[in-house]
């Protein structure tokens, strides 16, 4: 069981969530609390928020769509210039908000986000080696390029992004993340360029 506390106006709300446990939780720009279970549900807590999370009484309204489509774990954001980027529905109102900010300074920003377990199996093997200990157990920093292990990697939670065209930071893409992406709730891995996520790593 696990007990959401919520506080606002003075006011006090707590909240039980019996299952499934919650395995995520991201403040969304303007959209409230978003908590991500384990069964790929998401459940979101609008500020104030007096609600029951058991029988969905008083469940707040989803956020606009804004480009953002899907259903459960992950969105589809839609990139300015074309193509798409799967997130979590965690992060995808402000993905989407953050890709047309970048679109309306002329940097049309587009890349890859979510990744399944079974590609991030599939990149440790071209990266770090076949072997089963070199896909699960060799250090992410002596694969060539780094590569996290399966199960730790951001991708697989929909909470990275890799950004096409902004393989080094001289791309024009580049001075414009580090200027904005973290009011959008993104931070830069400092080893790698093109990889931005929710904590930097």
């Amino acid at each position: 069981m696990i007990f959401v506390v919520g506080f606002a106006s003075g006011r006090r709300g707590i909240y039980l969530l019996r299952s499934p446990p919650v395995v995520d939780a991201a403040r969304g720009i303007d959209t409230g609390v978003w908590l991500l279970g384990s069964d790929g549900g998401v459940f979101a807590l609008a500020a104030p928020f007096y609600g029951s999370a058991v029988d969905h009484s008083n469940t707040p309204t989803a956020p606009p769509n804004g480009g953002v489509l899907g259903s459960g774990a992950q969105v589809s954001v839609s990139c300015p210039a074309g193509g798409s980027i799967v997130v979590s529905a965690t992060i995808g109102d402000q993905m989407t908000k953050m890709l047309r900010a970048a679109s309306d300074s002329g940097r049309k920003l587009c890349g890859s986000g979510f990744r399944p377990a079974d590609q991030q199996i599939a990149l440790r093997k071209k990266n770090c080696g076949t072997s089963t200990q070199q896909i699960w157990n060799t250090s992410p920093s002596l694969c060539r390029p780094p590569t996290a292990r399966p199960g730790t990697s951001m991708h697989e939670k929909g909470l990275a992004i890799d950004f096409a065209n902004c393989q080094t930071r001289s791309t024009a893409c580049y001075p414009w993340l580090s200027g904005n992406a973290a009011r959008f709730g993104l931070r830069n891995l400092p080893s790698e360029s093109w990889h931005w996520s929710t904590t930097g790593s």
